[in-house]
């Protein structure tokens, strides 16, 4: 009270007032939290999850949790992972597990089904909401996490799916927003797990030659259709196994639970602990040790033919400030037909120093002559190349605006010890 009366602001005291009321109230929820145990945490879930009260969880009970900690598998393949987990921990997969076993499991860093203390929180929050029937059941927590690495057995058994089935799961495990679409970000997460390792201005390039190669329009990104073609082209898997492209799902679900932006949503939402992200990076290292083989580098480098059409692309770039000015390099008139030789003594004259033959036999593809549209159409397929870089350096200028924003806040909103507020 005597720190408010200094200020001689009544307006200013009642602000502090609410402010320090808040903040206090806050510290105290927050240690009341603290003061729940794990083991009553893990109590609490598994009497939400026994609905019988029958002092075990069966395979039914245990889908409930394992789908908030994120298991997306088939009820088919979860009797395979039930079984599994029941080998694992010791109890009768008839019986199902007990308070034991449960504590045994989520407590396990090593195991998918693991939660941290906020985890739990937040898997009772829905289970309770689930039981109150307020439409929140199948909702997955942000807190929780959102990538759960099936046992051996499991993965045993998604090996034996047909190919085009798992290239699909590959597709979808990649659209974590479910667009039906792959854009730069989730196609450089494909590239990334079948060996490609190149800077963000490389792989600016490679998206412009996948845009070109496989008719992918650069916005809206690749369609599953789009993606298989590129998987056993550019991507160089058409003869990759199915036990390979199992764990490079598993690999790419994991990066994308540990992606920089889910992290960033997580801090938000969650306050994930470092604990927990840790956690993932454990996870992973096991998912390569064993008899699991590691991702092949199939990612094949930038074509020739794509690298000549680029260079050109980028020279008419610099010579003119559009197609129809690019055209008029070569020649007066307003329309008409270039010829191979007219075509070629134009690029001697502007000094371009690539392979002016093969630009000619690229653009004219078998034609005795280059028209306008065929310039236009090279102008454009440095487009996508453009849109990558302007994306990252968007999200580079929003990072460093959050930065500051920080920084400001942290200025401003400091508040007092709780001492000299009471």
């Amino acid at each position: 009270e005597d720190v408010l009366e200094e200020l001689g602001a009544d307006l200013m005291a009642q602000k502090l007032r609410a402010v320090a009321d808040v903040w206090l109230r806050s510290s105290r929820t927050q240690a009341h939290m603290d003061q729940r145990t794990r083991r009553s945490l893990v109590a609490r879930v598994f009497d939400l999850l026994d609905a019988g009260q029958t002092g075990r969880l069966d395979q039914d009970s245990l889908l409930r949790y394992v789908r908030l900690v994120g298991y997306d598998g088939p009820s088919s393949e979860w009797t395979t992972e039930y079984e599994a987990i029941a080998d694992q921990y010791d109890f009768d997969a008839a019986k199902g597990a007990g308070i034991e076993h449960f504590e045994e499991m989520v407590s396990n860093h090593q195991d998918g089904a693991y939660a941290d203390e906020e985890g739990l929180r937040r898997v009772a929050v829905d289970l309770a909401a689930q039981r109150s029937h307020n439409g929140a059941a199948g909702r997955r927590p942000h807190a929780v996490q959102p990538w759960y690495r099936v046992r051996a057995k499991t993965r045993e058994l998604r090996a034996t799916r047909p190919r085009d089935e798992l290239v699909e799961a590959l597709f979808h495990a990649l659209d974590e927003a479910q667009r039906g679409r792959l854009g730069p970000e989730q196609l450089r997460t494909y590239a990334g797990s079948v060996g490609f390792e190149g800077s963000d201005e490389e792989w600016a390039t490679e998206y412009a030659e996948l845009c070109h190669v496989y008719q992918i329009e650069a916005r809206s990104g690749a369609d599953l259709a789009q993606f298989r073609k590129l998987v056993d082209g550019k991507g160089g898997q058409s003869a990759a196994e199915a036990e390979d492209l199992v764990e490079q799902i598993e690999l790419v679900r994991h990066q994308q639970a540990d992606s920089p932006a889910r992290r960033r949503a997580g801090s938000i939402a969650s306050r994930r602990s470092s604990r927990a992200r840790s956690r993932l990076m454990s996870l992973a290292s096991v998912a390569t040790l064993g008899d699991e083989k590691p991702a092949a580098n199939t990612w094949k480098p930038v074509g020739n033919n794509f690298a000549i059409l680029r260079q050109f692309g980028q020279f008419m770039r610099k010579e003119a400030k559009d197609p129809e000015e690019a055209f008029q390099l070569f020649t007066d008139k307003r329309f008409g037909r270039l010829s191979k030789a007219e075509f070629v003594r134009g690029l001697a004259q502007l000094d371009f120093e690539g392979d002016k033959e093969a630009v000619f036999r690229l653009l004219a593809l078998g034609s005795a002559c280059i028209v306008k549209k065929h310039l236009r159409w090279v102008w454009q397929l440095l487009d996508a190349e453009e849109l990558v870089i302007e994306r990252k350096r968007r999200r580079h200028c929003t990072a460093e605006s959050i930065a500051a924003h920080r920084v400001r806040a942290n200025k401003t909103l400091t508040l007092p010890p709780a001492d000299a507020i009471a």
